[in-house]
This record gives C-alpha cells, sequence and structure tokens, in this order.
C-alpha cells in the first residue's frame, strides 16, 4: 500500500486534491489492490479487464466502473513517472459504454421551499443553516467550496464571494441578496460566536462542517419540505438550469461553475430543452395529451 499513499500524497501535494477526491481515490484503487492481492507493480493488463468484469458481474453501475478505471489509470500513469513500472496495465482496458444521464433538478418552486426551509422549521441552529442553503442555491458551489469559505472571502458590502474550486483554482461569484442577508444574520448570532476557526460555517463547537454533516443537513430539510431527498450537487444543478431557463448565455453560467470546458456545462441545456418539449408537448394544442384552451375566433 505504499505506492498508494505516495500516490495519494502527489493528488494533495501536486494537484491539490479536495479531501472528498482523495477518499474517492483511495477507495476506488484500495478495492482494485485488494481483489489483485499481489504487488501493484506485478498487475498485468488481464488483471485489470478481470477485475472490471468482476464488478459488472456483480452489478456495479457502468459509471461507477468507469470512475475505478480511471482512477487505476492515474494511479499506473503515476507509478510510470516515478519509475516504478514501465507500462500502465489499465492502458488500453475498456470504458463501459454509458449513455450521460440528466442530473437531478429542483423547480424554482421546490428551490425556494428548500431554501425557506430552516426560517420556517426553526431547528438549531437554523440561522446557519438558512445560510447555507441560499448560498449553495444562490452561488451554485460544490460541496467542498462551501466548506472551505472562510469569513474574509465573503464581501457583504459588494455582495461577491470568493471561492476555491478544483485543482485550487480561485473565482470570484456574485452573492444574491437574499444569500448575502442570510449570511449577514448568522454571523451576527450566538451560532456564530462559538468558532474556533475563520471557517465560515461551523459546527455547534465552534469547528467546520464535515462533508457528511453538510449531506445530511441538506437531504434532512429536503424531506421535511419536499419529501424526497436532495444533495448539495443538485442546488447547483438547479442553480445553472434556472440561469439559463431565465435566459443567461452558456459562458457565463460555465464562469459562474467554475468549469474548464464549456463542454461539462452544456449538459444543462439539454435539460432545458428536455423542460421546454415538457411544456411543448402538454401545452400546444397539436400535440398527444395537450389541454387546448379556448381562444377567441380566428382573424378573418
Amino acid at each position: 500500500m505504499n505506492e498508494l499513499e505516495e500516490f495519494l500524497s502527489y493528488l494533495q501535494r501536486q494537484r491539490r486534491a479536495s479531501p472528498h477526491t482523495l477518499r474517492a481515490y483511495r477507495t476506488d484503487i484500495t478495492q482494485f489492490l485488494n481483489w489483485l492481492k499481489c504487488c501493484p507493480t506485478t498487475a498485468t493488463p488481464l488483471d485489470v479487464r478481470a477485475f472490471l468484469a468482476s464488478l459488472i458481474k456483480r452489478g456495479v453501475s457502468k459509471r461507477s466502473v468507469s470512475r475505478r478505471l480511471s482512477a487505476i489509470r492515474s494511479f499506473y500513469d503515476f507509478l510510470i513517472r516515478e519509475g516504478k513500472i514501465e507500462e500502465n496495465p489499465a492502458r488500453f482496458a475498456t470504458r463501459p459504454k454509458t449513455g450521460r444521464d440528466l442530473p437531478d433538478v429542483l423547480s424554482v418552486d421546490e428551490a425556494r421551499k428548500l431554501v425557506e426551509a430552516p426560517a420556517e422549521l426553526k431547528r438549531p441552529f437554523w440561522r446557519r443553516d438558512a445560510a447555507i442553503l441560499e448560498t449553495l442555491y444562490s452561488c451554485g458551489l460544490r460541496a467542498s467550496e462551501i466548506l472551505s469559505l472562510r469569513i474574509p472571502d465573503v464581501d457583504l458590502e459588494t455582495g461577491f464571494l470568493r471561492v476555491r474550486g478544483k485543482g485550487g483554482k480561485e473565482r470570484v461569484v456574485p452573492l444574491g441578496s437574499y444569500a448575502a442577508k442570510a449570511i449577514k444574520r448568522y454571523l451576527q448570532s450566538a451560532e456564530s460566536r462559538i468558532r474556533k476557526t475563520d471557517t465560515l460555517f461551523v459546527n455547534r463547537y465552534g469547528e467546520p462542517l464535515s462533508d457528511r454533516y453538510l449531506r445530511r443537513l441538506v437531504a434532512d430539510y429536503a424531506q421535511s419540505v419536499l419529501g424526497r431527498r436532495v444533495h448539495p450537487h443538485t442546488l447547483r444543478h438547479s442553480f445553472a438550469t434556472h440561469l439559463l431557463d431565465a435566459g443567461m448565455d452558456l459562458r457565463f453560467v460555465q464562469e459562474l461553475l467554475g468549469h474548464a470546458k464549456v463542454t461539462t456545462t452544456q449538459i444543462y441545456t439539454h435539460i432545458s430543452l428536455s423542460r421546454l418539449m415538457e411544456v411543448y408537448n402538454r401545452c400546444h394544442p397539436r400535440c398527444v395529451g395537450a389541454t387546448r384552451l379556448s381562444s377567441p375566433d380566428p382573424p378573418r
């Protein structure tokens, strides 16, 4: 396992990988190494293909199999750079073909109900929770990005946040007025004064929130007011989709999300088009299932 620890150290030091990314790599590669039951430097292309086949046979989703293959390839690319092997045994392994699923998106009304839930339910630390939900939806942040926000990153006067994204890249994003008010209310409350760090959002001990706690927080509020499970990333998807629905240029949305490539952002255009077709099919008088509305006589 020494090679794995060296690889993870490299990702953290050189690539500035987030704790969430490091955990994912550790889990995926450890699973392969446990299955391999021998020194990782002795793995063959046949070993990699057999491992992937075993995952598919167990019913692991194609997307998860593809992710594990990416992790294994990156691991062996690192071993090549370190001079421990000469060829990558995962180089020619084939990814399972997967259709690109559209991400889960809240409607505007569902998003409103979710971000307003803390103020309505008044649970302990509801001011902090309201600020978290408003900021997730207002800025389209990843879970890792909102957890790493520090108080100096927030400029309530100008209404902007400084965000550290993937690879340590920084970007500045506008902060909506509702989110700004929620953060200000939180910072002025006793919930914030117990802090032991300048991290913006803290737990009851004054320490930074964990990724697991954030996911549970969002899920609990969503279950209470929407009756279904919602992940922090769902608010990011909803943020992007609602902006595109309102007419924002795709390049602007790309910049707000911190995507390196516009092709990553383009998936949200498919969501908007699918919603457009749903409304069209429901409302147009010449579509099956449409509800024809009464209309005045046509012009003569």
